[in-house]
């Protein structure tokens, strides 16, 4: 009696986890759609806690992070989901993780991977392959425009401007 009792104690615990995991994944979701970014990024990390390796979960951590600038996070999370077996049934992975290197500044390794995303992307959001055939074609440009710019010498001005009050130095 006892066993048996310890038994459907045990399983009960094991489906209120489950339960929990998917009220943290729902109000995760649910943030992310409000663009609430800290509230998204909270919940994730509670539901990454009973599943560390569900796609649906790193791929929204990593947008949370993403849109809160914390990109190196975002990054990480990213490349976390890349490495997992999950990767194929998150094929959109590629594109954040572009993104995330063009907002690093890493603009060499954002083109080789929106060109990745560009190349072997067979999922159904038009969109985002139509964002990374921009990329690639204006990185060229973007490239010229930078390498073309004017050398510009700054210098300090006189105290007088340069004072703690420059609003209202005459």
């Amino acid at each position: 009696m006892i066993k048996q009792l310890s038994i459907a104690l045990i399983l009960l615990c094991c489906l209120n986890a489950k339960g929990q995991e998917k009220v943290y994944a729902n109000w995760a979701s649910a943030a992310l759609e409000e663009r609430d970014y800290f509230g998204a990024k909270k919940y994730y990390l509670s539901a990454l806690e009973f599943d560390s390796s569900n796609a649906s979960y790193l791929l929204g951590l990593g947008l949370a992070y993403q849109e809160l600038y914390a990109l190196d996070s975002a990054v990480y999370f990213f490349e976390k989901l890349k490495d997992s077996e999950n990767y194929a049934s998150t094929p959109e992975v590629d594109f954040y993780l572009a993104r995330s290197e063009k907002m690093r500044g890493n603009y060499d390794k954002a083109h080789s991977l929106f060109a990745y995303f560009y190349r072997n992307y067979r999922g159904s959001n038009m969109y985002l392959k139509a964002f990374a055939k921009k990329e690639i074609d204006q990185q060229k440009q973007i490239r010229e425009i930078l390498k073309d710019t004017l050398d510009v010498k700054l210098f300090d001005f006189p105290s007088p401007i340069n004072s703690a009050v420059a609003d209202f130095a005459g």
